[in-house]
């Protein structure tokens, strides 16, 4: 950026974009200390900075902070910085911290954004967390949020859910009288039923 003929090398003020001025500062700090504060305030931002600037160490700190940190609030969005910023564990506990606490989760609007094949991939693990009813109800919001594009997804999601393990009162009350998924899903409806 400063050197080999690039534009930057010839200016006397450089805009640098997408980090914070305290985030620049404490990346300039650490270059000239090898010391780094990492809270819970700035460690997002630090970890986006330090990846940004190929700072490996201040990186890898950072994802372990936010690792050992997570909480059923935020790990959804930990899920998604993990892939974007290529951190594999980060994104693995990220995702534990989804199974584990799912129940909270399912509640969160961060669950509303998944992808299809994201809420699968939670639904779908056996070490998920929670019971059907809670799936189920996760669901439903998931294709609610934006019913005209997701009603089409019903059905592939809905053969996740284990409604044999579900209350039967619960399935009688909320999923058999939900026409939209009588009509999506009448032959999985009817199994459970018998």
């Amino acid at each position: 950026m400063f050197c080999n003929g690039h534009r930057e090398s010839k200016e006397h003020k450089v805009d640098i974009h997408g980090v914070s001025s305290d985030t620049f500062q404490l990346l300039v700090d650490y270059m000239y200390t090898s010391n780094v504060t990492i809270t819970e305030d700035n460690a997002v931002e630090l970890l986006e900075g330090a990846n940004f600037f190929r700072i490996q160490p201040v990186r890898g700190a950072c994802a372990t902070f936010i690792s050992n940190n997570l909480s059923a609030k935020d790990c959804l969005q930990m899920i998604h910085l993990g892939n974007m910023l290529s951190c594999p564990d980060l994104e693995k506990k990220a995702r534990l911290c989804a199974l584990e606490e799912f129940e909270t989760v399912s509640k969160t609007s961060e669950l509303l954004s998944l992808t299809k094949d994201q809420l699968k991939t939670l639904i779908s693990s056996d070490d998920l967390n929670a019971s059907e009813e809670t799936v189920y109800t996760a669901v439903m919001a998931w294709i609610d949020h934006d019913h005209e594009q997701r009603k089409e997804e019903m059905r592939e999601l809905m053969e996740l859910v284990r409604f044999p393990f579900m209350d039967k009162m619960y399935f009688l009350e909320n999923v058999e009288s939900n026409r939209a998924v009588y009509t999506s899903c009448q032959d999985i409806v009817t199994e459970t039923r018998k």
